[in-house]
């Protein structure tokens, strides 16, 4: 589906996975907000950022083991383990820390842009999610985007979940760029 949401291009789609840490269906979403941005925040589940991290340590060993250098592209989600610190702040409950990761350059943005309502919409996934279930959120050059796995066929209601928090992430980072 492509589109407009408040008047700014968005995308969403729900395909076969285009990265290999996500396991049949992928729902995907961008938005094209217009931001002049100047931090990006990424959103993901501990256990997606524990598989990335093994996944980056793979890539180094075969690079430094072998004596190569790296022809090959470093996806995008490794880079940002080594772009982004982990940030944490005071205010969200500690089930919330243990589940996601907050990787930024602007620990004041993050803190504004996952608000009390989106940290409870991040929470609060119909029952079949789990905490292992990939799932990202980004805020990054003027765009909000989202990328999830779709563990059931028909999961309407997962489906609905994330884009209601797709839509909240949107709305929240376009009133902090009107501050």
């Amino acid at each position: 589906m492509a589109g407009r949401w408040q008047d700014r291009p968005v995308r969403i789609q729900c395909l076969q996975a285009s990265r290999p840490f996500i396991q049949g269906m992928e729902l995907m979403a961008r938005a094209d907000l217009g931001l002049k941005q100047e931090g990006n925040v990424v959103v993901m589940n501990r256990r997606l950022k524990e598989v990335l991290e093994a996944q980056s340590r793979a890539l180094y060993s075969q690079y430094t083991d072998d004596l190569q250098t790296m022809a090959g592209v470093v996806p995008e989600e490794v880079r940002w383990l080594a772009t982004y610190r982990d940030a944490g702040w005071a205010g969200p409950d500690r089930r919330f820390w243990g589940r996601y990761a907050v990787l930024t350059d602007a620990p004041e943005i993050a803190k504004r842009w996952i608000d009390s309502e989106t940290q409870q919409q991040l929470m609060d996934w119909p029952e079949w999610v789990s905490d292992e279930t990939p799932v990202m959120l980004m805020l990054q050059r003027g765009k909000t985007y989202m990328r999830m796995q779709m563990d059931r066929d028909g999961d309407t209601a997962t489906a609905l979940h994330a884009l209601g928090l797709f839509d909240r992430a949107s709305q929240r980072a376009m009133e902090m760029a009107a501050r």
